[in-house]
């Protein structure tokens, strides 16, 4: 027993309780080309752990995807653009004034995109705030 404030206190053994698992993400996909998952390989560059999203066919894929307002999430919509080899990818309430942001503009564009930056309606105006970008990527390396 060890005291504290002169009265004896027990000993209570420590227990680990194990770190929560988040469920999965749902796959905000829809297309007519099967689609299936399967985990990352373990040997990939970025060693992302996750999953990663396969796409079997030629068929278009298109539709629209809610991220949050982060830059984090601007940045990974950003990158994504370059796997559109056909059409635009327009992405609304970019931070565009932070120097990742425009660095990931510059890289866009040093691999042949074609990228327009412009201001986005403000906050209450039926837009979320920050800049539009609009990504074609057809000629990207």
């Amino acid at each position: 027993m060890a005291l504290c404030s002169g009265l004896p206190v027990p000993h209570l053994p420590r227990t680990r309780v194990p770190p929560r698992r988040r469920p999965p993400s749902p796959l905000l996909v829809s297309s007519s080309s099967p689609i299936h998952v399967e985990p990352a390989p373990t040997h990939s560059a970025a060693r992302i752990p996750g999953q990663k999203l396969v796409i079997a066919g030629g068929r278009q894929l298109s539709g629209h995807v809610r991220v949050s307002g982060s830059k984090n999430a601007a940045l990974a919509v950003l990158a994504g653009t370059l796997c559109c080899s056909r059409g635009v990818s327009v992405v609304r309430g970019v931070p565009t004034g932070l120097s990742d942001v425009e660095a990931m503009i510059a890289i866009l564009r040093s691999l042949g995109a074609r990228v327009e930056v412009s201001a986005g309606p403000p906050d209450g105006e039926g837009g979320g705030g920050g800049g539009v970008v609009v990504v074609e990527a057809g000629g990207a390396a």
